[in-house]
């Protein structure tokens, strides 16, 4: 279980049960889209456009898991919309999607996550989330010249912002 814990930043005991609970909904999801208990690899897609806002200052894993009430899971049906959304390949379904239960816990702490998200949604993007534990969000947007226009408005408001694509195909590939 060690190394569990150290493949997603935590490094104390008191912290893996956090993160059991948000990665068991997550796995749940993942798992009802199985046949015979193998799981099945999405189609082809990415090439996503985003833009990643960061507000300059850092954000602990551990202290964010830290603030994870006991008992608290993650919501499945949030990752079966995003599977849902990812096999339309549809960016604006995509963005309809996005999840990140963290939030709740990080928001009211960190209210540059809440201003940042808003941003990107006033300049444009079709949503926005907060990247795993933060600090960073993204936004998903049409195009890349969309996320462009979207990351120079952004950039105004002193954070730095990238405007980037995802992997097109297989993110994952075997190795024989």
């Amino acid at each position: 279980m060690r190394s569990e814990h150290l493949a997603v930043g935590l490094d104390e005991e008191a912290h893996a049960g956090a993160a059991e609970a948000l990665f068991e909904g997550a796995l749940e999801a993942l798992c009802s889209h199985t046949v015979d208990e193998r799981l099945r690899p999405l189609p082809p897609g990415g090439g996503y456009a985003l833009v990643l806002v960061n507000p300059n200052f850092p954000l602990s894993t551990r202290d964010v898991y830290g603030r994870v009430p006991a008992g608290w899971t993650a919501e499945p049906a949030s990752t079966k919309r995003m599977l849902e959304a990812l096999r339309s390949r549809s960016p604006r379904r995509v963005a309809a999607a996005l999840a990140n239960n963290l939030e709740t816990v990080v928001e009211p702490t960190v209210p540059a996550i809440t201003r940042m998200k808003a941003a990107l949604g006033a300049a444009g993007a079709l949503g926005a989330v907060m990247s795993g534990s933060g600090p960073t969000v993204f936004g998903v947007a049409r195009s890349l010249d969309h996320a462009r226009t979207i990351r120079r408005r952004v950039n105004r408001a002193g954070w730095s912002a990238w405007a980037v694509r995802t992997q097109a195909g297989a993110c994952i590939r075997q190795v024989r």
